[in-house]
């Protein structure tokens, strides 16, 4: 709803702040219809989360980490020990951002096992946005690895531990 005036046949919009080039304004004689892309995206990401297929996994797995109410943390988890590294990764990513602490050991388990150095880094980034409690001692450690996407990764996990320390909501679902 847009406030308007309506006289002599113009309708005369109030408090809009639009630029002139581009703008479409659309006039409805009714309610807009529901909008269920949300709903859809989320049933999408659950079908994603558990496919067979890898590009489909990490894609739910992704998606899902944008959407704290759609409580599917839970069903993330699990993907942190999947044989593709793309899906541990989103896994990985999306569990640091939606800072599910339930996930913290699964996560540190994961870093150990890990042979790929995107998942890795993600791995280590997200348990610094977790506030891990080893998080310091394991920046010093992969600031020394052979890879320096890995090295710099760990750098700025040490920042991010460094500007928000213990700062992540928990998640008890």
């Amino acid at each position: 709803p847009i406030p308007f005036d309506y006289a002599n046949g113009r309708m005369i919009l109030t408090g809009l702040n639009l630029p002139w080039k581009g703008t479409m304004i659309l006039v409805r004689r009714g309610a807009a219809p529901a909008d269920h892309r949300i709903a859809e995206m989320r049933d999408a990401a659950v079908k994603g989360i558990a496919a067979t297929d890898w590009q489909a996994a990490s894609a739910g797995a992704w998606c899902a980490g944008f959407f704290p109410e759609w409580n599917l943390a839970p069903t993330i988890a699990p993907l942190l020990g999947h044989s593709h590294w793309a899906v541990r990764r989103s896994a990985a990513e999306s569990l640091g951002r939606l800072g599910y602490r339930a996930a913290e050991n699964d996560i540190r388990a994961a870093l150990d096992k890990e042979t790929d150095s995107h998942s890795l880094a993600d791995e280590l980034y997200a348990l610094a946005q977790l506030g891990h409690r080893e998080i310091d001692a394991l920046c010093r450690r992969y600031a020394a690895h052979p890879d320096p996407f890995v090295r710099s990764e760990a750098a700025r996990s040490q920042a991010t531990r460094t500007v928000t320390p213990q700062t992540t909501k928990s998640i008890s679902r």
